[in-house]
C-alpha cells in the first residue's frame, strides 16, 4: 500500500514538486526557468503523473523560478488554496508592480485562499502531515533564507519516514536549523537552492543524512564536483541528467525511486 509519493518535475533551472498521499494533492513551488511551463507543460505532466486536482500550492519563496507558473496552473490543476511566507507578502505590498502583488490580485480575483506559513505549522495531506520548521515569527531573513522548509512524516509498519523540503535556504537559515535543537535527520532530502554548494550546504546535508537526495537544477550545476563526497553512500539524483524523479514510500518501508526522461 502507498503511502505517500513525491515527483520531482523537471523544470531546468526551477522547482516543482508535486506531492501526493492517499486522494490529496498538493504541489510544493509551482516555477521553472522555462516562461511558459505553465501555459504549455505543467497540466499535461501532471496528467500523465495520474494526478486529478491539486487544490494546495505551496510556494516557498518570492522568486519566479519557484512561482512563475502558478496564476496558469490555478484553473487546469483546480487550485483552492496557495501557502506563501510573511516575505512573499512583503514583497508584494512594497513593490506593487512587482510579480508577487500580480499574482496576488490575480488569485484574490478569482477567490483563491492565501494563507501565510511559519515555523511551527502544520498541513495535513492525506495519510501525512508537513511540519512547517521555518521560516520563524519573530525573524526577518534574505529573500532565499525566508523560504519555507518542511518535513514530512510518513508512518510506516518499519518506523517513520522523512522527507526534508528547504526551498532555497542558505547559509543562514541553514545555521538557524542546525542550531535550533530539532532533528533534521530525514530519509529523503530536496536539495537546497538546487544544490549550490558551499560549507553550510554541505554541513546541512551531512546533519540531515538524507539516504535519498532529490536535486532540481538544469544542466549549470549538474557536475559541481565539490559535492562528491558527499554523494558517496548516498542515491543522488538530478533532474537535469535524470529527468523527473518519482520516490514512493510504501506502508512496509519500502521506498522505491524512479526516474523518466521526457522526449
Amino acid at each position: 500500500e502507498l503511502q505517500f509519493r513525491i515527483d520531482m518535475l523537471s523544470v531546468g533551472d526551477g522547482t516543482c514538486v508535486l506531492i501526493r498521499s492517499g486522494s490529496d494533492a498538493l504541489l510544493w513551488d509551482c516555477g521553472s526557468a522555462r516562461s511558459a511551463f505553465g501555459q504549455r507543460e505543467l497540466g499535461r505532466i501532471v496528467r500523465a503523473l495520474g494526478a486529478g486536482q491539486i487544490p494546495t500550492v505551496i510556494i516557498t519563496h518570492p522568486n519566479l523560478d519557484h512561482h512563475i507558473a502558478l496564476v496558469d496552473a490555478i484553473e487546469p490543476l483546480g487550485v483552492r488554496h496557495v501557502y506563501v511566507n510573511e516575505t512573499f507578502l512583503d514583497r508584494a505590498q512594497e513593490r506593487h508592480w512587482a510579480a508577487e502583488a500580480f499574482i496576488l490580485r490575480d488569485l484574490r480575483s478569482r477567490g483563491i485562499e492565501i494563507t501565510t506559513l511559519q515555523s511551527s505549522q502544520t498541513i495535513q495531506l492525506g495519510r501525512t502531515h508537513l511540519e512547517i520548521l521555518s521560516p520563524d515569527r519573530d525573524w526577518t531573513p534574505k529573500v532565499n533564507d525566508s523560504s519555507i522548509v518542511a518535513r514530512v512524516h510518513a508512518l510506516t509498519s518499519q518506523g517513520e519516514r522523512r522527507v526534508l523540503l528547504t526551498g532555497d535556504i542558505e547559509r543562514e537559515a541553514m545555521q538557524r536549523l542546525l542550531e535550533s535543537g530539532v532533528d533534521l535527520h530525514a530519509d529523503i532530502l530536496e536539495l537546497p537552492h538546487h544544490g549550490s554548494h558551499h560549507a553550510a550546504a554541505e554541513a546541512f546535508l551531512e546533519r540531515v543524512n538524507p539516504a535519498i537526495v532529490l536535486q532540481s537544477t538544469g544542466a549549470s550545476r549538474l557536475r559541481d564536483e565539490r559535492w562528491e563526497r558527499a554523494k558517496l553512500g548516498r542515491s543522488w539524483f538530478v533532474t537535469a541528467r535524470d529527468g523527473a524523479i518519482s520516490v514512493r514510500i510504501y506502508r512496509d518501508g519500502r521506498m522505491e525511486t524512479r526516474t523518466v526522461i521526457e522526449p
